[in-house]
């Protein structure tokens, strides 16, 4: 795990990324983004829900 860290370092400092430190890299970045993505989808969901039961209503 220190290595996959230690490419966000090097990136950082300028000196770049191979190839595989990229794929960890973002495959740790797609494990972070997927989850997120898929609750605002959820919540926007249940807020769309909630506009139209209220909708109905009045």
């Amino acid at each position: 795990m220190r290595e996959e860290y230690a490419a966000v370092g090097r990136e950082v400092t300028g000196r770049g990324m191979n190839a595989n430190e990229k794929k960890v890299f973002y495959r740790e970045l797609l494990t972070l983004a997927f989850p997120l993505a898929l609750q605002n989808l959820l919540n926007a969901l249940v807020g769309a829900s909630d506009a139209l039961m209220l909708g109905r209503l009045t």
